[in-house]
């Protein structure tokens, strides 16, 4: 069996302490991965999804860390990118 390459933390919010995910990340010996919720309708509202705001100054910080951010595009802006991206695979 193979060993474990990466592990993904998904769903950090406006509560979690940046300082610690980004000792986490730095105390692994894996890769780690932190994913962000991007949602147009939920922003704020709900726990999982930041103001665009702060997952901007989030994701920033951590990529100023050298620690993997990814962006998870939900509800209509994740519809929105897949219809302009299946227009521009078509020709």
């Amino acid at each position: 069996m193979k060993n474990l390459s990466k592990v993904s933390f998904t769903g950090l919010d406006a509560q979690t302490d940046v300082v610690l995910a980004v000792e986490l990340a730095k105390f692994c010996s894996v890769n780690v991965e932190y994913g962000l919720l991007a949602s147009h309708h939920s922003a704020g509202n709900q726990n999982r999804y930041m103001e665009i705001a702060t997952l901007k100054d989030v994701a920033a910080y951590l990529i100023d860390c050298d620690v993997e951010v990814v962006l998870h595009v939900c509800g209509i802006w994740s519809r929105w990118l897949m219809k302009i991206c299946s227009v521009r695979t078509r020709g």
